[in-house]
């Protein structure tokens, strides 16, 4: 004997007695249950959700905002190195309790650099003070991770440190 639940299953024939006792153990099983259910339930939970009254969908909006974790928002500033006196990015989040501090951006570029009499040819890289285009491309893809989101630095601070970084480029 068989049904589309001992189909599902892989279940072989069984007889009629073999059949039901099966069937019966399948259906009591705690885990089978469970998962049985809970798929009922989120099938018909969205009609459930339409049909509350508004009152009621405010209650559930306040039940299921109150389990999520808030998400901070950072500070940022800027802070001057105790012994370099080079500027860093700082950013803090009291809701995480995370900090970071960015450095001055250290641009690089690669060269290829062919050997004379050959044809072999290596890769260097060679360091350079970032100009101000360099600065600004890493400033404003500058992002911070913390309370499960990500964030950028305010337009306004980036923009002043900016100016400082260029200004100690321009002095060096």
């Amino acid at each position: 004997m068989k049904d589309e639940l001992t189909e599902a299953l892989g279940l072989p024939d069984l007889s009629p007695q073999q059949f039901e006792r099966a069937r019966k153990r399948i259906l009591e099983d705690s885990f089978f249950y469970t998962r049985c259910l809970s798929t009922l339930v989120l099938g018909v939970a969205p009609r459930v959700a339409e049909s509350l009254h508004p009152l009621e969908k405010a209650r559930m909006r306040k039940i299921s905002e109150a389990e999520v974790a808030p998400r901070g928002k950072a500070s940022w500033g800027i802070e001057a190195q105790l012994h370099t006196g080079v500027e860093t990015l700082r950013a803090q989040c009291s809701t995480c309790g995370q900090d970071m501090r960015f450095a001055a951006p250290k641009p690089w570029s690669e060269e290829k650099v062919y050997h004379e009499g050959t044809i072999n040819q290596s890769t260097q890289t060679i360091w350079h003070e970032p100009t101000r285009a360099d600065v600004k491309y890493q400033i404003e893809h500058l992002h911070w991770q913390h309370c499960g989101h990500s964030e950028k630095c305010p337009p306004e601070l980036a923009m002043i440190w900016e100016e400082k970084l260029y200004a100690r480029i321009r002095r060096s």
